[in-house]
């Protein structure tokens, strides 16, 4: 059975008591699928509340905190936006716009979309970490 949605929040100590709570009222809970960028924090720290450390948790991107909670925590899977294409096409889109080109046709002409990226425990986490510490870097420095 597919449990009700939990709005979990963007504050995470919120967001622990609401996952703590979805596991509490469903016992027979197995997995669960966080769609915030904090989900794997909140239920990595739900799960060591409630003692539940089998539930098969699939969380959303790749902050350093979800990266350490895939590679030696509990949780099984990160679904992530790739965000340096995305990146990259912005600051073509913004270029475009500051040279006149303007973009009044349909949203899907002008607009693309990236397929989700899937990491799990035997991806190579190597190159997340360095676009999130070469980010760090360039925003340290500002």
């Amino acid at each position: 059975r597919v449990c009700d949605t939990v709005f979990e929040g963007l504050e995470l100590s919120e967001a622990v008591i609401k996952c703590v709570g979805c596991i509490q009222s469903n016992p027979g809970i197995v997995g669960a699928f966080g769609v915030t960028g904090g989900s794997a924090q909140s239920w990595t720290k739900a799960m060591e509340q409630t003692g539940r450390t089998d539930l098969v948790v699939v969380a959303y991107d790749y902050s350093e905190p979800n990266l350490d909670a895939l590679e030696d925590g509990p949780i099984h899977a990160l679904v992530c936006t790739p965000l340096y294409e995305e990146g990259y096409d912005s600051v073509g889109i913004i270029k475009d716009v500051l040279s006149g080109k303007t973009y009044n046709d349909s949203k899907e002409n002008w607009s693309q979309f990236y397929d989700p990226i899937m990491l799990t425990k035997d991806s190579d986490l190597t190159p997340y970490r360095e676009q999130i510490k070469n980010s760090n870097q360039v925003f340290a420095s500002e």
